[in-house]
C-alpha cells in the first residue's frame, strides 16, 4: 500500500486524480482508492473530478500587498456595481470604459489568480458602429487576438446625436469567466461589505 504522506501529497496537494496516481505508482486506481479511504482522505465529488479536469481553476492571492488591497477593493467594488448577479456559473461584466474594463481583467487576473485563457471577451455595438473598428479598438485596449472574443452582436438601437453615441462608438465590452466557483467566491465577498 502506498504511503500515506506521498497520497496526500499527490492527491491532495498537487490534485491529481486517482488514475493519474495510479499510473505515477504503477498499481490499479482501485488500489489508490482503498489507500485514500483507509488513511481517512476524504475522495473528491464528481463535481469537483470534473472541475479539476477542465482545469478552470483560480487561486485568490492572500498576503496582498497596498496595491493589490486597492486592487481587491476596487475588483468587488466593480463587480458590485456593474457584475451580473443572476447568472451563478460564470462572472461577467460590462461597460464602455476602458480603463474600467482594464482594472477589472487586472482583479481577475491578480486577486483571483484566473488564466489568461479563460478570459473571454463579448461585444454589444449599437446599430450605427462599425463592428470591425470597434473589435480593432478592444483588441488593442486588451492587448488580446481576436480569438478571446465570443460573437459580437449588433442589436443596441441607436443612442441620437449627442455625447452619449461618442462615447459608446466602440460599444459594451462584455468580460466573461465561466466558472461557478469564482462567481461564488466574488458574491461572498461583496456580501461582506458593511452595509
Amino acid at each position: 500500500m502506498p504511503d500515506k504522506v506521498l497520497l496526500e501529497e499527490l492527491y491532495q496537494v498537487k490534485q491529481l486524480s486517482i488514475a493519474k496516481i495510479a499510473s505515477e505508482l504503477g498499481m490499479s486506481p482501485r488500489l489508490v482508492s482503498s489507500a485514500l479511504k483507509s488513511y481517512g482522505i476524504t475522495l473528491r465529488t464528481q463535481a469537483e473530478t470534473s472541475y479539476l479536469q477542465h482545469r478552470k481553476v483560480f487561486k485568490i492571492k492572500t498576503n496582498l500587498t497596498t496595491d493589490e488591497l486597492v486592487l481587491y477593493g476596487v475588483g468587488l467594488g466593480l463587480y458590485w456595481g456593474e457584475g451580473n448577479k443572476t447568472d451563478p456559473y460564470s462572472v461577467r461584466l460590462g461597460n464602455t470604459d476602458p480603463a474600467l474594463i482594464i482594472t477589472f481583467v487586472r482583479f481577475l487576473r491578480v486577486i483571483c489568480g484566473v488564466k489568461e485563457s479563460d478570459i473571454r471577451f463579448g461585444l454589444q455595438l449599437f446599430n450605427d458602429s462599425e463592428a470591425e473598428v470597434a473589435v480593432r479598438f478592444w483588441m488593442d485596449v486588451l492587448q488580446c487576438d481576436r480569438g478571446a472574443f465570443h460573437k459580437t452582436i449588433s442589436a443596441i438601437p441607436p443612442q441620437g446625436k449627442g455625447t452619449y453615441q461618442n462615447k459608446n462608438k466602440h460599444g459594451v465590452l462584455q468580460v466573461y469567466v465561466s466558472n461557478k466557483r469564482l462567481k461564488e467566491w466574488i458574491m461572498a465577498e461583496v456580501k461582506k461589505v458593511p452595509r
